[in-house]
């Protein structure tokens, strides 16, 4: 019995070593450099190549689904703008928005609000954005220009402010008066800012964020095109699995990934990130990670290579597929 344990756990070891990428099918590939729109355009190659940082708000989808349409529209995309637009389509759909509050009972970590939506869903965000049929760039309505909390502190001021309003039944120039403190790092017209009050007096926080977003926007990208948003499962095969990730490199495609931050951080919960490219480093085809936690390298386990000027990270092909759930990409 002791033997044959032994045996199998060989024959399982061999296994997963002989599913490994090859060499052969893992030369050098960054889709900065191979994607024609990203290549060809200084704005979104430097957006691809700076740090992003969500803070303690769940919009990782937001930021992944943001970086599929830039490289998609040629230009950067408001992450912001994105999860403003998926929150007034939750709005609409109860069946959905009890989905999504299952899932914060489930995965708790990173959900600090008590009233604005934070997961979501990238084919959906997708979806509803080019159903809107504009969006802000990230110029127009960037997250964390200014400061990695801004937009943090924002829905906070938000959230207390609502309730003191009502509950003290502050009169309308008030209430103009405080949201026009709380978003003066935004350019805000009289009447838009009377309009954001109305709605914070009236309508669920979700539909204030979203008037806001297309208020404060400076920089609108239309006439968005169909997105064909493909989603490939993980079915236990990594051999499968890679053949579709490397597939999409060599395209220059960037794929968002749906992973498990356990398997490369001391934090527990479900993340979405973005696979920017690949390299053969000793011995093992490893995979470039665009994160969306700012420049800290802090959170990785040993052993994880961090680039915080890119705000990145490699793992194996092996980890990758260990981690991940699925993976998404526009295939246009």
């Amino acid at each position: 019995m002791r033997y044959f344990s032994i045996l199998t756990l060989f024959l399982v070891s061999w296994s997963s070593f002989a599913q490994r990428v090859p060499q052969s099918s893992c030369s050098p590939i960054d889709i900065r450099e191979v994607n024609p729109k990203i290549s060809s355009s200084p704005a979104l190659k430097a957006h691809f190549s700076t740090p992003r940082n969500q803070d303690s708000i769940g919009w990782c989808y937001a930021f992944t689904s943001a970086d599929l349409m830039s490289a998609e529209l040629g230009h950067p995309v408001s992450g912001l703008h994105v999860s403003a637009i998926y929150n007034r389509f939750m709005l609409n759909d109860p069946k959905l928005r009890e989905e999504i509050e299952s899932d914060r009972a489930n995965n708790p970590a990173g959900f600090n609000f008590s009233q604005v939506y934070e997961s979501g869903r990238v084919q959906m965000a997708i979806d509803q954005s080019v159903k809107n049929g504009w969006i802000c760039s990230e110029k127009g309505l960037p997250f964390d220009k200014t400061k990695p909390n801004q937009i943090h502190d924002l829905v906070k001021a938000l959230e207390g402010l609502k309730p003191i309003a009502m509950i003290n039944q502050l009169d309308k120039e008030t209430v103009c008066r405080e949201i026009s403190n709380i978003l003066s790092p935004f350019i805000l017209k009289s009447d838009e800012i009377n309009q954001i009050a109305d709605s914070l007096l009236k309508d669920n926080l979700n539909h204030t964020m979203s008037l806001f977003a297309e208020n404060a926007c400076t920089e609108h990208i239309k006439d968005i095109p169909p997105m064909n948003v493909k989603i490939v499962f993980k079915e236990n095969d990594l051999d499968k699995f890679m053949k579709e990730v490397n597939f999409n490199i060599v395209k220059g495609r960037p794929q968002t990934v749906d992973y498990d931050v356990s398997h490369f951080t001391g934090y527990n919960g479900f993340h979405s990130s973005l696979i920017m490219g690949r390299r053969w480093n000793n011995g093992r085809c490893e995979y470039n990670i665009r994160n969306s936690w700012g420049k800290s390298c802090a959170s990785y386990k040993a052993g994880i290579e961090c680039n915080k000027e890119q705000g990145t990270y490699w793992v194996s092909d092996e980890d990758l597929f260990k981690a991940s759930n699925n993976i998404r990409y526009i295939s246009n």
